[in-house]
């Protein structure tokens, strides 16, 4: 199973294609169909069927985000976990 990193979702960030290229493959789909598509029409033309794609992407970087910074900050959470259920400090050092 593959895992969604926030590098992958940046990646596919920078590649949901424009307006405007939406738009000139759909004309060209329309005209021709898709037999004679590149690569990257192709993409794009597969693109344009996900419903709110950019706001997905956005979803899956804050998703792949806090879970980094949760991870980043964890020490810090215990740390004052610890020193709150105790008069003293606990020796944590931040």
């Amino acid at each position: 199973m593959e895992v969604l990193t926030q590098d992958i979702v940046q990646a596919l960030k920078a590649a949901v294609p424009k307006q405007d290229e939406y738009a000139t493959v759909a004309r060209h789909v329309k005209k021709k169909g898709v037999v004679n598509l590149g690569k990257a029409e192709l993409f794009v033309n597969e693109m344009e069927a996900v419903p709110r794609l950019q706001g997905r992407l956005n979803t899956w970087q804050v998703i792949t985000k806090f879970a980094d910074e949760m991870e980043e900050i964890g020490e810090a959470i215990d740390c004052v976990t610890k020193a709150s259920s105790l008069p003293y400090s606990a020796g944590c050092s931040l």
